[in-house]
C-alpha cells in the first residue's frame, strides 16, 4: 500500500512539474502569418460602414495546378500580403508549403479550394522556396525590410 501511494505521490508531482513548465517555441516555424481575407466585405455597426484607411501591398500569385505558378520569382517587403489563388484546371484543392532557404523552418497554408485563395504575410526577412503539395512545382520569394 505505502508502494502505491509513494508511486501516485510521484506522479502526481511529475505531472506538476510538467504542466506548469515552460515550452519553448518550435525553431521550425516561421514567422508570419496567414490572413484570413477569403471574402472581404465592409463592417457594418449601426448603420455605419467602417472601412480602413491603411492600403496593404498585396502581391498576386497564380498556382495553376500541374501547369506551375506564376510568377516564378517575386520580391516583397515584410508585412505586405501574398495572395495565392487556386487556379487549377483540374479543379484541385491545394496547400502551399513555404521554406526560408538554408534552414529547416517550414509554413503550410490552409487548404484552399478551386478558385479560392488565401493570404500570407511574412514577417522574417530572407529567402524563401515554396512549392504546392500536390504538385511540388517550385518558385521562390525574397523578403525584404
Amino acid at each position: 500500500m505505502n508502494k502505491s501511494v509513494l508511486f501516485l505521490g510521484l506522479v502526481m508531482m511529475l505531472a506538476l512539474v510538467v504542466g506548469c513548465s515552460e515550452t519553448k517555441e518550435s525553431s521550425s516555424t516561421l514567422t508570419g502569418g496567414v490572413v484570413a481575407d477569403f471574402n472581404p466585405e465592409p463592417v457594418k455597426d449601426n448603420q455605419t460602414t467602417k472601412i480602413s484607411l491603411v492600403q496593404d501591398q498585396i502581391h498576386y500569385i497564380d498556382v495553376n495546378g500541374k501547369n506551375g505558378i506564376e510568377p516564378k520569382e517575386l520580391k516583397v517587403k515584410i508585412s505586405d500580403k501574398i495572395r495565392f489563388a487556386n487556379k487549377d484546371p483540374a479543379n484541385k484543392d491545394m496547400e502551399i508549403t513555404m521554406q526560408l532557404d538554408g534552414t529547416r523552418k517550414f509554413i503550410t497554408t490552409p487548404v484552399v479550394k478551386p478558385n479560392a485563395y488565401t493570404e500570407y504575410f511574412f514577417a522574417e526577412a530572407g529567402n524563401y522556396t515554396y512549392w504546392t503539395v500536390g504538385y511540388g512545382i517550385k518558385a521562390k520569394i525574397e523578403v525584404v525590410n
